[in-house]
Parts: structure tokens; sequence; C-alpha cells
């Protein structure tokens, strides 16, 4: 099993613990996505001016983050960019039966494109009404209640998605429970030719049979002309943090036209600041986007290791940043 060694940096003192920790570990994230002299800037906006209200709250954790305290993501066919997730530490409004999250995407010059990601805590009846009122806002009610009742015999409402600022544009996800086939769920929403087109990239990600491949969840945007679905699993969060399981998403990245190259460094980078002692993956979970029952995209998630706070040593004027998992 492949794993790294806690990394220390030579740094000033600062007042933001481990704040400055994955500052720094964004700035050069930031700079394998190619901002240049926009990264030191990008990180520090990142991780004190423009990130969500608030602190990740204690015990906030899902299956796709696994805990971790933030969370990179790369899509492919892009550009290689800086895609950041950090939890926001309360719901909009106060609820407690939901955990939040907000996601960043910078891209180039472009003025960076926000979403609010709400994940809804088992028991709790909240998805459906939040999710109807979005399709409600969209007009599309007819055709969300059509899908949810194809799919909703299946698992739960899991997950709500909506863009801020901009056109409205939101998905709706559905957390399938463990015994159910995809390729029958997705069969039963009109969609059996989409696990034939998405079948073949879960084999080469996991290294083995697609249809062992879950937990399995499945979204879908309303208000779309053309069905779009997104299917995805966090069985990649299973297997060993070894070459071969960064050598395939690099590989599958390449192949869907995105930078394969810089997602083989980003994930380096995450695995190179990992204490040696972890078992945590890096590699969390991906989905498969669906256009029309053809593969659009694939989006993966990849999760920062836990910060430590700086130690400084006696008599120093610099502290040592180590970044631990």
């Amino acid at each position: 099993m492949e794993t790294g060694s806690p990394t220390t940096t030579e740094r000033r003192p600062a007042d933001d613990g481990a704040g400055d920790g994955l500052e720094e570990l964004l700035f050069h994230a930031a700079l394998l996505a190619g901002h240049g002299a926009a990264a030191r800037s990008l990180a520090a906006a990142a991780v004190r001016g423009d990130a969500p209200e608030g602190t990740a709250a204690a015990g906030v954790r899902t299956c796709i983050d696994g805990g971790h305290p933030a969370m990179l993501s790369v899509l492919a066919p892009a550009q290689r960019a800086l895609r950041l997730l950090q939890p926001v530490a309360t719901a909009p409004d106060g609820a407690l039966d939901r955990v939040c999250w907000q996601r960043t995407n910078y891209a180039g010059a472009a003025p960076a494109e926000q979403w609010l990601t709400e994940s809804f805590r088992r028991g709790s009846d909240a998805g459906w009404g939040e999710a109807l009122l979005l399709a409600q806002a969209l007009k599309h009610e007819e055709s969300f209640r059509r899908f949810h009742a194809a799919v909703g015999a299946y698992g739960r409402i899991f997950q709500l998605s909506r863009r801020l600022g901009g056109p409205p544009q939101g998905w709706v996800m559905w957390q399938l429970e463990h015994e159910c086939s995809p390729a029958a769920v997705l069969a039963a929403c009109g969609h059996a030719a989409a696990w034939e087109q998405a079948a073949p990239l879960i084999t080469s990600l996991l290294d083995g049979p697609a249809a062992s491949g879950g937990p399995w969840s499945i979204a879908w945007m309303p208000g779309e002309e053309h069905d779009r679905l997104r299917l995805g699993t966090t069985r990649w969060a299973w297997q060993y943090e070894d070459a071969d399981k960064h050598r395939r998403f690099a590989q599958v990245c390449d192949q869907l036209g995105g930078d394969g190259r810089f997602a083989q460094a980003l994930y380096r980078l995450l695995l190179g600041v990992r204490s040696a002692n972890s078992f945590r993956s890096i590699g969390r979970a991906f989905e498969i986007e669906l256009v029309d029952d053809r593969v659009q995209a694939v989006e993966w998630y990849l999760a920062l290791p836990q910060l430590k706070a700086p130690h400084r040593a006696k008599g120093s004027s610099k502290e040592s940043i180590h970044v631990v998992s």
C-alpha cells in the first residue's frame, strides 16, 4: 500500500493555525490547476474571504467526504481547474436535519461558479419537500414526480444541489438501498441503456465487475431539455491507495478528454501530505454524467487531509506546518 510521510514546511508565524496549512495546500493545488500568479490570492480567498460563513460543525460527515475537512473535484472532459468543496457549519435556515457543503469552481479569469449542496440525514423527510420546491421553481414538478415515482421505490432523496447566482439550476440525488441493482433502477426510470454506457468506465476505475461497485446514487437534473443523470458510487473509497488506483483515474480522465497529468499530479499532492499510518482514502467517490443515456462526463471527489495546528519550536521565529490525516 502506497502512503506518504507528513510534510513539514517552514513558514512565518500565523494566527490562523490549521487554516494556514489549508491555504498552503490549496495554493499548491491552484498552481497545479494552472492559476499561476493568481494561485496565492485564490487560496487565501478560499480559506478566509470567500469561504462559506462559519466552519465545519463537529461530527459533520457523509459517506462521500468521510469526515474530511474539505474536498477537491476533477472533471473530465474539462480543462484543469480548482474545484473546491467546503462544509458549512449550518444550513441557511438553521435546520439540523442536513449537512451543507458549498462548492466553488475556479476556472481561469471567469467569475467563480458556486453551488450549495444539502445532504439530508437518514430519517429526515425534508429531502422530498425541498426537492419538490426546486422542481416547482424550475416549472418541472410533473417530471420530478414521475421520476421520483420510479426511483423512490429503491431509495431516498439524499442530496440536493442548487446553483448560487446565474440561471436557476439544480440536481436531486437519490441514495439507493444497498441491495438494489443500479441497472434495474435505471431501467425502471426508462434509462436501461445508461447502464450499458456507464459499466465499462466503472469496471476500468474499480478494476472489477461494475455491478459490485456500490453503494450507489442516482441524480437527476430537472429543467433540462434532455434527460441528464448522474450515476455515483463511493466504492472508490474502499480501494487501497496504491499506484494502480490513481493510474486508472488518470487514464480514464485522459480517455474522456480531461487532463490526466493534472489529475495524477493533484492526487499525488494529496497523498504526499497524508500521514504514513493513515488508512483514510484520498479518492472518495465518482459520478458518471449521462445525457440521453450517453456518457457526457465523469467527476471524481478527492479528500483533503486533516490539518493539524502549527507547532512552533522553542526559541524559533518560524512554525512547522504539519498536514496529517
